[in-house]
């Protein structure tokens, strides 16, 4: 058995250029305060469920569908349910890739061999511990320590993998820190996505009341990547992944 929070049969806008499956691991470790996605984090909540039922229902949305995603929560709080996900996705002949906050680089490690693509979220500058801990609400000391071994663990493998940045208004939507982030990246990554902060149904209910960024202040903060990181994109909810 699994714990899910659930599955999204057809998702456009977690998979570059592919409609994909989204299947929801519940749990998270972390307590971002823009996280709208609040159902997810308690590792008790969602539902039990068994592979053989999700088999069944990716059997059903092959014919629409190549691509299937993990995403939590952090899926990877559930290494095992995340092995054999995807290796049933594998036999199945789906493309497979995980979206992760890359605390837990021990644990991506177990599935590397099962994946195409990962999504590595990275909240803040890498060089300053206290800062990280305090932008995902919880104590973790080491935090950055952690997400720079998930990116030296992905550098090593032959796995495809993006960088991705919620810029938050009165958090990290601020160009030096932007910058800051972008010099703690060079040489670690091919790809940054900075993506479109939400606000609704966020953890911390005051961030409801703050203004979403428009697709023009993030194209303007993500020109600030433009020749250090090769490939620059920004994820808007009117226009999806766009290259900058």
């Amino acid at each position: 058995m699994i714990r899910l929070r659930g599955i999204k049969d057809l998702s456009l806008s977690d998979w570059p250029g592919k409609p994909c499956t989204l299947i929801f691991l519940q749990g998270c470790n972390l307590r971002c305060p823009w996280c709208f996605n609040v159902d997810a984090i308690d590792p008790w909540g969602g539902i039990e469920e068994s592979l053989s039922r999700v088999k069944l229902l990716l059997e059903t949305v092959r014919p629409l569908v190549d691509s299937v995603m993990l995403s939590g929560g952090e899926p990877l709080l559930q290494p095992d349910a995340c092995v054999e996900i995807l290796k049933i996705s594998k036999e199945l002949e789906f493309k497979t890739g995980i979206e992760t906050n890359g605390t837990l680089p021990e644990n991506l490690g177990k599935i590397l061999e099962f994946l195409d693509l990962v999504a590595l979220d990275v909240k803040m500058p890498l060089s300053d511990d206290e800062l990280y801990q305090r932008m995902v609400g919880i104590p973790l000391e080491g935090i950055t320590r952690k997400v720079r071994k998930t990116l030296e663990c992905l550098k090593e493998s032959k796995v495809e993998f993006e960088v991705r940045t919620t810029l938050v208004p009165s958090l990290n939507a601020e160009p030096a820190i932007v910058e800051k982030l972008v010099r703690d990246l060079e040489g670690q990554t091919q790809t940054i996505c900075f993506q479109q902060f939400r606000n609704q149904r966020t953890l911390d209910p005051a961030l409801q009341r703050v203004p979403e960024p428009s697709r023009e202040q993030l194209i303007e903060l993500a020109k600030l990547a433009k020749g250090t990181i090769p490939h620059v994109k920004i994820f808007t909810v009117e226009g999806g992944f766009e290259e900058i």
